[in-house]
Formats: C-alpha cells, structure tokens, sequence
C-alpha cells in the first residue's frame, strides 16, 4: 500500500446537548465510503458503545447519530487532513489537525471532558489543544470506559 492525501468529509456528531467529545484520528477508508465513523465491520466501537449505553445496536447513520446525541456524545476526528497509508493511524505524516472545528464544536455545546484517542499526530505538529478536561487515551475503548465510570454512562442512567 502507498500514502494517500486525505481530508476529512465527514460532519462532526454534536448538539447544544452534548457534554463528551470523543475524538478519533481520521476516518477510515471504510467510514468514507459510508459517510459515517467506525464503519469498518471489524470494528467494534458501535458494538461496544451500544452495549455499554444498554442501547440496541445502530444499523444505520441516522440511528448512530441518535445513539451518541441521545447520549450527550459528541463524535468527531483531530485532523482536517492528512497522509495516511489505509487506516493507519501509526502511518499518519503531514497531518493538519481539525483544531477549529473541535473549537468550535466546544463552544457550541456544554461539552465537560474532551477524549482524544490519538495524539501523535497533533504532536507532530506542534499543536496541542489547550483546554481544560482534556483526557488522553490510547484507544477509543479506553475512552468509552472511562466515559463510563465518570459520568455513568450507561444502562438507566440519567445524565446532566
């Protein structure tokens, strides 16, 4: 496989709701094809975040929109662009990170922790995102995890 210039056309997933930012690197050539994140089918995320919100498994974008609004999730990347071989993320080079629209997205909504999956590319620039509540964490389980231990998450749970 060889590099390939990539630059992200997928919409962030937020609303004046949300209260966590999960945030992956760049989308896969799968989730590109789809229009929507994690959308390879060997990856587990809309498994494991279906499970651990005790929601019924999405089959569709709209539903996986749902599934993350309903949930105060907001869903987006760190780059804008970047050089990628596939999906990646240790072949990432030249990487332009999506600052504005994270900031943006922040100032949008009530967002209270901001999980950011993949930080070598933001490294590699020089750019670090300074915002307080910002938790870094070497993969998205990871994230959903600790999403759930500290704002309970999960099956019957009202959050704020």
């Amino acid at each position: 496989m060889r590099y390939e210039h990539i630059e992200h056309g997928i919409p962030p997933v937020f609303n004046a709701e949300s209260r966590v930012l999960i945030l992956g690197t760049m989308p896969s050539p799968k989730s590109r094809e789809n229009g929507f994140y994690y959308m390879h089918p060997q990856n587990r995320f809309w498994r494991v975040i279906s499970t651990v919100l005790g929601e019924p498994l999405p089959t569709t974008n709209g539903e996986r929109a749902s599934l993350l609004l309903k949930n105060k999730i907001a869903l987006w990347d760190t780059l804008a662009q970047c050089d990628i071989i596939g999906a990646s993320d240790s072949s990432v080079k030249n990487a332009i990170p999506g600052v504005t629209v994270i900031i943006r997205t922040r100032q949008k909504c009530s967002i209270k922790a901001i999980f950011v999956a993949f930080t070598v590319a933001l490294r590699q620039q020089g750019c670090h995102l300074k915002t307080p509540n910002l938790i870094f964490t070497p993969s998205i389980f990871d994230a959903l995890q600790f999403i759930v231990c500290r704002f309970g998450l999960n099956q019957g749970t009202k959050h704020s």
